[in-house]
């Protein structure tokens, strides 16, 4: 079978000792496609739809034995499919609305043996439900009176989500498990005002998240599914100004993110669910500037993430609530390596950073500076490493040939590098199309 040439894969998604993913090939525009990491061969899943955007799949989610996803195979519009890796396996759920639109399915979350996903019908979006067959999916009852659900996370074995009624507005609601009907929890700012519910973050039984009571502003919110177990964690910035808490991230029991008290700057915060307990790990860099942390990526106990205390630029540090460090100074000076595209892959850290010589790399790091040690050595066809996943034993990452392509690589447990596919430039459409789907 001639190499496949694919460009720009996204949504890597592990099924058994396979890698599905989506990305463009020439002639059949965006498609799913399945990569076996021992062979490096690819071949094509989902039904052909000629055109620059393809069958357009998206939102891949693991679900018992399959990953659902969104696709149009040009029939019945962007609708909700499925596959076990295979393409006599990968299959229309359900044509939930007639036409070329498609019910245009997202926010797919699995929850108590369904899968519940957003999708459109002739009413609007609303909240449904599938266990995999045409027969089993379904509305959730009473939720058509509630428009643009989405956020869906799960915590205490509730389903929340946020979504709009005429009289509340914006606001958090729950599922308290598949026989009940969408309840809200809480009208956070009274009346029909927003109060914007975001950054859903499930610590335990807690769902941690960021709302707007229309008094304090941006601020941090628990919710345990009762309204008066749902509670302003703290003001962190007091008065109406916002500390905009962001990258939410779970190490451990306890709950990390970035906000800005007014005084420090974005800074690292952390929180127990009590307001006493609700405090800035660290001021790394003094005064209102702030170091700006981003990305935070929990790895065991800890959470790692790029920050920039202004003596060392932009570099990786690590903090367990109580300890909180620079990892290594991987490009020594004021301009930092930029860690970013944090992962964490089988109980380590994966990033790219810019070495001293200017060039990117895969990075992995055990959390201590001796053990954060680049993955592979600078190559002008590997560029901008990303979207780091576990298969097979092996690491699979995106990365920018010579050409300026993105394209599959695998890592192997020695560091040997591979490609998947051939070039994007290289490859025979008419061959290629033939032979994808055998």
């Amino acid at each position: 079978m001639p190499p496949v040439g694919i460009i720009d894969p996204r949504e890597l998604t592990a099924l058994g000792d396979g890698l599905v993913f989506n990305a463009f090939h020439q002639d059949l525009g965006q498609a799913l496609w399945r990569a076996d990491p021992r062979t490096g061969t690819v071949k094509v899943l989902n039904p052909a739809k000629p055109g620059f955007r393809g069958a357009s799949p998206s939102g891949l989610t693991r679900f018992q034995d399959f990953i659902y996803f969104t696709a149009d195979d040009g029939d019945s519009g962007l609708e909700l499919w499925r596959t076990d890796g295979s393409p006599a396996g990968t299959t229309l759920v359900k044509d939930l609305w007639n036409g070329a639109g498609g019910s245009m399915p997202n926010s797919l979350t699995p929850y108590q043996g369904w899968l519940y996903f957003v999708a459109q019908d002739d009413a609007g979006f609303h909240l449904w439900r599938t266990q995999g067959d045409a027969a089993s999916t379904q509305r959730v009852a009473g939720a058509q009176a509630l428009s643009n659900p989405h956020l869906l996370s799960v915590a205490g074995g509730k389903l929340f989500f946020a979504a709009t009624d005429a009289a509340a507005g914006r606001e958090l609601w729950v599922l308290d498990g598949v026989d009940a009907q969408p309840r809200m929890v809480k009208d956070i700012r009274g009346g029909p005002w927003d109060s914007q519910p975001s950054q859903l973050t499930a610590v335990g039984d807690t769902l941690f998240f960021v709302a707007n009571d229309g008094v304090h502003g941006a601020e941090l919110w628990k919710s345990d599914g009762t309204a008066a177990g749902t509670l302003m964690v703290m003001d962190v910035r007091p008065g109406s100004e916002s500390s905009r808490p962001s990258y939410l991230a779970v190490a451990g029991r306890q709950l990390f993110f970035v906000a800005d008290d007014g005084r420090h700057g974005p800074e690292l915060w952390k929180s127990d669910g009590s307001s006493e307990g609700t405090v800035l790990v660290q001021d790394i860099n003094p005064g209102p500037a702030g170091s700006g942390p981003a990305y935070l990526t929990a790895v065991g106990s800890s959470v790692y993430f790029t920050a920039n205390d202004r003596r060392h630029g932009a570099e990786l540090w690590q903090s367990d609530g109580t300890t909180t460090a620079i990892v290594r100074d991987i490009r020594p000076g004021p301009e930092g390596s930029f860690p970013h595209e944090l992962a964490r892959v089988d109980n380590a850290l994966l990033f790219t950073a810019t070495n001293s010589a200017g060039a990117q790399q895969v990075w992995r790091s055990d959390g201590t500076s001796t053990g954060t040690l680049a993955v592979t050595t600078p190559a002008g066809q590997r560029r901008s490493p990303s979207r780091f996943t576990a298969v097979a034993g092996l690491l699979a990452f995106v990365a920018c040939d010579s050409a300026g392509n993105e394209r599959l690589w695998l890592i192997d447990a020695n560091g040997a590098v591979k490609s998947v596919g051939a070039r994007y430039a290289q490859a025979s459409a008419e061959s290629s199309l033939s032979q994808a789907g055998k």
